[in-house]
């Protein structure tokens, strides 16, 4: 057989050719993906925030009436979260509309409709699914690989508080309940993203043994849990409540949290935003527990 022997290429630049072919591909389809898409409107804060963090902020085009983003920025509402306006949001020429299934699949299925791109995310159970959702995003966006980078971290933050919560607690975490709201007593249970980052840091959640994802509970319940600290979930807008509010349904009752003094507020707008801010929503948990028992977490 004939072989030229002229014109060889050495084994390490032929390597190198295939190499830069395979990432200009790469690059090619990553841009093509992205192309598209430089309207994007999110339905929900969670959303809104993985946008954020995937590099995203300056394509978002609108935002539900109280997301933090319309304080950061000149954003246009598309109204509220679980009632958003389909006109304005058609108004805004988006490429892209992102909700959540629990509240939004109506209105997306009309947007597709439209011939306008929608993406229709689960994150309200569990963490895992709060996961998958963010890498949904990302793939959605050609961005897959910077949203498995993103995630990793939020992992390895995770694992990071778990040894906070180890060193401020050495002899065990107290039992925490999370109030989600007063009338009637609605509280962080044992089947959702909350319980799932209270479980990884190494918290009891009080709530556990209660397979639904915000159960309403009854005084006697609450009595047999007796936690040792009780967080109340208090929005900075729309609807909120405080420890007082709690206090004159259930203060008379013989609680351990309530007979110590160890209720206190968080903030609501970071434990019930499912995304990548799963390590803020851990340290706020802790550090408020922390406060509670005169204790400071060394980060």
């Amino acid at each position: 057989m004939w072989k030229d022997k002229t014109h060889k290429s050495p084994p390490i630049i032929f390597f190198l050719a295939v190499v830069l072919v395979f990432v200009g591909w790469l690059a090619a389809d990553s841009a093509e993906a992205d192309e598209g898409i430089n309207r994007i409107v999110s339905l929900a804060p969670s959303v809104t925030e993985s946008l954020e963090l995937l590099g995203y902020t300056s394509k978002i085009a609108g935002v539900t009436s109280y997301d933090p983003l319309r304080e950061k920025g000149n954003v246009d509402s598309v109204g509220g979260f679980s009632n958003p306006s389909l006109e304005k949001i058609m108004s805004l020429d988006p490429d892209l509309v992102i909700g959540v299934s629990t509240f939004h699949h109506e209105i997306l299925e009309r947007i597709k409709a439209f011939g306008v791109g929608a993406l229709e995310i689960e994150p309200h159970r569990r963490l895992m699914e709060v996961e998958k959702s963010f890498y949904r995003i990302g793939d959605a966006l050609g961005c897959l690989r910077k949203a498995e980078e993103t995630w990793h971290n939020v992992v390895v933050k995770l694992d990071k508080i778990r040894a906070l919560v180890k060193e401020t607690f050495p002899e065990g975490s107290p039992s925490v309940l999370i109030v989600v709201w007063h009338d009637p007593l609605t509280v962080v249970g044992g089947y959702n993203y909350i319980d799932d980052i209270l479980d990884w840091i190494g918290i009891r959640n009080a709530a556990e043994a209660i397979k639904f994802t915000f159960p309403n509970i009854d005084r006697e319940r609450l009595l047999l849990m007796d936690p040792d600290v009780i967080l109340i979930a208090s929005a900075e807008t729309g609807m909120s409540m405080g420890v007082q509010d709690f206090l004159s349904e259930f203060g008379k009752l013989p609680i351990d949290a309530i007979k110590k003094g160890k209720v206190a507020l968080v903030k609501s707008d970071l434990l019930f935003h499912p995304g990548p801010k799963a390590p803020e929503t851990a340290m706020l948990v802790l550090e408020a527990t922390a406060n509670l028992y005169g204790k400071k977490v060394k980060k």
